[in-house]
């Protein structure tokens, strides 16, 4: 299924608790899920090698897939009911807690891989040139664009001060990068390498990789899995096998002895080249944590919301795989 589904607005459902299931009712009586993804990225690499390495399979679990561009229709799709999981980021998720949806998120729960890089032959130096400049960002008030927000605000500075532009994805603003029309931009490293793979040679002005992503660097999560806690009730089995099977995707991805697999599968679902698959590999394949503490939680709820703490406990917001 390939299709991307329009906004469905429904009631939210009643809360269950998203605590592990336990192991006397993991049955389902429905072993196909759909999944929204975002294709081509190691922020749903975990559904790929699950489907390549055949976890899926070993759990009994059919998955289809729906691509999804943006963040928000992976939610839209939860609350609609038309996908049973979505990939999702704490600048689309956290806000539908708040507003009442219950959406849960479920592991593996990426680090934050976000950087604000600039043509290598830009005048640009500092976070401070970004004054007064043009940041591309894949959408509007997206998670890339909270990250560089906090970036501004470690250095002093305000989102006033810049002019983010909804550009797409990365690859997609290379022309604006190369004429001009674009200063900067604000991306996942994965991207960042796609342009320079593109012809254009790019330079990192701050990164979570190198410790100059503020607070925002330090806990923030990049994505993670999201389902809803009907679905949890209604067929924890499935949740479950799901569960199982992307966590231990990414602990595959992780150990040493598949490396070389490993990147051929990475450069295969980026499709970027061998040389920064490699890289990929070599810097973010610790980057997916089958569990996350309420402390991070709360301080992503914070950096997305403004607020300490959220309406919601945590763990009827956050799933724990068995």
């Amino acid at each position: 299924m390939r299709s991307i589904l329009s906004i469905v607005t429904l009631a939210a459902v009643a809360g269950v608790s998203a605590s592990c299931a336990s192991s006397e009712n993991t049955g389902s009586t429905d072993d196909t899920v759909t999944v929204g993804t975002y294709p081509n990225n190691m922020i749903t690499i975990s559904l790929d090698i699950a489907e390549r390495q055949g976890f899926f399979d070993e759990e009994g679990l059919t998955v289809e897939t729906i691509d999804i561009a943006k963040g928000p229709e992976g939610i839209a799709g939860l609350i609609g009911g038309s996908n049973q999981f979505t990939w999702a980021t704490p600048a689309t998720f956290i806000p539908a807690v708040e507003q009442g949806q219950n959406v849960v998120a479920v592991p593996p729960f990426m680090d934050l891989d976000y950087g604000i890089y600039v043509p290598e032959d830009s005048n640009i130096q500092t976070v401070d040139d970004l004054a007064g400049r043009n940041i591309g960002v894949n959408a509007l008030g997206g998670a890339v664009q909270s990250f560089a927000e906090q970036v501004l605000d470690a250095n002093g500075m305000s989102p006033e001060d810049v002019q983010f532009v909804a550009s797409g994805a990365s690859i997609s603003q290379l022309p604006a990068l190369q004429n001009g029309q674009l200063d900067a931009t604000s991306a996942a490293y994965g991207s960042m390498l796609s342009v320079r793979d593109a012809g254009l040679p790019v330079r990192l002005i701050a990164s979570t990789l190198d410790g100059t992503g503020g607070e925002y660097g330090d806990s923030g999560l990049a994505s993670f899995w999201a389902t809803t806690t009907s679905m949890i009730e209604d067929s924890p089995g499935s949740v479950e096998k799901f569960c199982r099977a992307v966590t231990k995707a990414t602990d595959w991805l992780a150990d040493e002895a598949n490396k070389d697999e490993a990147i051929a599968l990475i450069e295969d679902v980026t499709r970027t080249t061998t040389a920064s698959a490699t890289d990929l590999w070599e810097k973010e394949r610790t980057f997916y944590k089958d569990v996350i503490d309420e402390e991070r939680w709360r301080a992503n709820i914070e950096m997305t919301t403004g607020q300490p703490d959220s309406s919601r406990p945590f763990d009827e917001s956050v799933y724990a795989c068995s």
